[in-house]
């Protein structure tokens, strides 16, 4: 298996975080409040992941 940068890494995670952002924003259309505690419950799932598993990208996350 090829090593991913770290960089990458937090790059990708910080992609799928605003991409997240502006869904739970247009699609859902939800208070910024909202947005914000989502946004700190994943960097603290992002902070957790890349001190275990400092390669996981973030769309290999799954709830299993």
């Amino acid at each position: 298996m090829e090593k991913t940068p770290q960089r990458t890494v937090e790059q990708s995670w910080n992609r799928y975080l605003t991409q997240f952002e502006n869904y739970l924003r247009l699609e859902k259309a939800m208070s910024e409040n909202s947005i914000e505690a989502y946004s700190r419950d994943i960097n603290k799932l992002y902070q957790f992941v890349s001190m275990q598993l400092p390669e996981v990208q973030p769309f290999a996350v799954t709830p299993d």
